[in-house]
């Protein structure tokens, strides 16, 4: 966990609290570190790629509805907004 720690630059007994609510709704499990008995690996089960492609689906849905409740001249200038963001973010086109 101390490289999770370090990625999300929390405290240790933050991060362990967070897995410890995440393994509780059975969406993280903890194993032994084969290199380091100190140490713990953590792996994301089954259920939480299927409860994060449901958040997924439902956020598709909500923005799907909002962008169809908005007039086409909005949506339009969003669009472009969009682009005007991704070209100064020096963001290229990637499969994401």
């Amino acid at each position: 966990m101390w490289e999770l720690t370090r990625l999300l630059g929390a405290s240790p007994p933050s991060v362990s609290r967070l897995v410890d609510r995440l393994q509780a709704l059975g969406f993280v499990e903890r194993r032994p570190c084969p290199d380091s008995r100190r140490e713990v690996m953590l792996g994301v089960t089954p259920a939480s790629h299927t409860h994060l492609a449901r958040v997924r689906e439902r956020r598709d849905q909500l923005l799907l509805q909002a962008l169809g409740d908005m007039p086409g001249h909005q949506r339009a200038a969003l669009a472009e907004g969009l682009v005007c963001s991704k070209h100064r973010s020096g963001h290229r086109n990637s499969d994401r």
